[in-house]
């Protein structure tokens, strides 16, 4: 099944890929899917980012995401429903933001050490990945 993902997402920029995906985990109506956009995330992920590939259209996501070997398969049958249905507080730089916990344990104190991992971080890969992200994103 990763291999299908792998071989699907391959024609595709990797890091445009991980970004529209993380955002899909920010909708707060896909707590349910979060396996499925995880396990795309652990696909692209594992392959080598290469230079001049088109970006994925939203369609071709969209029909990534439905796919009958996702939905029907192991990764369908592992998504549960939602049964947290409180927000959190996440403050970080530029605010307070709220996030959706989902399926996830403790998200906030997950997301918390991730930020505090990467942005404590000094090497120049760091810096580079989160100016790249950054750029992009705002």
């Amino acid at each position: 099944m990763l291999e299908q993902i792998c071989k699907e997402i391959d024609p595709f920029d990797k890091l445009d890929l991980l970004s529209k995906v993380a955002a899909l985990q920010l909708v707060s109506e896909n707590a349910e899917r979060a396996i499925r956009l995880e396990t795309i995330v652990h696909a692209t992920a594992s392959q080598s980012p290469t230079t001049n590939q088109p970006k994925i259209s939203l369609g071709h996501l969209r029909r990534l995401c439905n796919s009958e070997y996702i939905v029907d398969g192991p990764i369908g049958l592992a998504e549960d429903l939602c049964d947290n249905m409180f927000t959190e507080a996440f403050t970080f730089q530029g605010g307070s933001y709220i996030v959706f916990p989902g399926i996830v344990e403790e998200p906030t104190f997950v997301l918390r050490n991730l930020a505090k991992a990467l942005f404590q971080g000094t090497s120049r890969l760091h810096l580079q990945t989160l100016s790249y992200s950054y750029r992009n994103h705002h």
